[in-house]
């Protein structure tokens, strides 16, 4: 906890995670803060909804959202990890993830154009997140987890239609790539 204000915990982490993956791992940090983002609004939908599955079980009560070192909230956290990873190692094992963003380090000396249309879809989904990361504290403390699970659902289905308008448009491009190729090779082979 931060400042003894738990509010400002998870929104404190977030810039330090940006901070660590930009100078730790030489990531751009509009594509770390949207990395970040979706990450944490998946791990805020996987809390919300089985914090909902437990309270409709019985095994939690509502105020359990409003406390950080009790039993209760030692399962969720508990069960929140596990879930986790269980996660990550099926995304592991099938390989998959964000595979639009350049493996680090990257290149800080060539000049990006953060006015082109890609950058400003990752800056305004970036910037969506953030919002979402930073009230998501004042909700859960304020007893309003279902406006978390909508806002969060929304912040990661824009991120993810982002990622899939943007492999759609790789997949398109290498169609085209391969039919000229094949076009090429048909009349190599007609010449010949």
């Amino acid at each position: 906890m931060v400042f003894d204000i738990p509010k400002w915990d998870l929104p404190l982490q977030y810039i330090l995670f940006i901070l660590f993956f930009r100078y730790g791992m030489a990531i751009k940090a509009h594509l770390a803060a949207l990395i970040l983002g979706a990450g944490i609004s998946a791990y805020a939908i996987l809390q919300v909804g089985f914090y909902y599955l437990y309270n409709l079980l019985g095994i939690l009560q509502t105020g359990v959202l409003q406390q950080n070192t009790t039993y209760q909230v030692f399962v969720l956290q508990i069960t929140y990890i596990l879930i986790s990873f269980a996660i990550s190692f099926a995304l592991r094992i099938y390989y998959v993830g964000f595979s639009f963003i350049v493996t680090p380090p990257h290149d800080f000396l060539w000049h990006e154009n953060y006015l082109s249309e890609e950058n400003r879809r990752v800056s305004i989904s970036a910037l969506l997140s953030s919002v979402t990361i930073c009230i998501a504290g004042m909700l859960l403390y304020q007893l309003s987890p279902f406006i978390l699970l909508l806002m969060s659902i929304f912040t990661l289905v824009s991120l993810i239609s982002f990622r899939v308008r943007r492999t759609g448009k790789m997949l398109e491009r290498f169609s085209r790539h391969i039919a000229s190729e094949i076009k090429k090779l048909i009349q190599k082979d007609r010449e010949a």
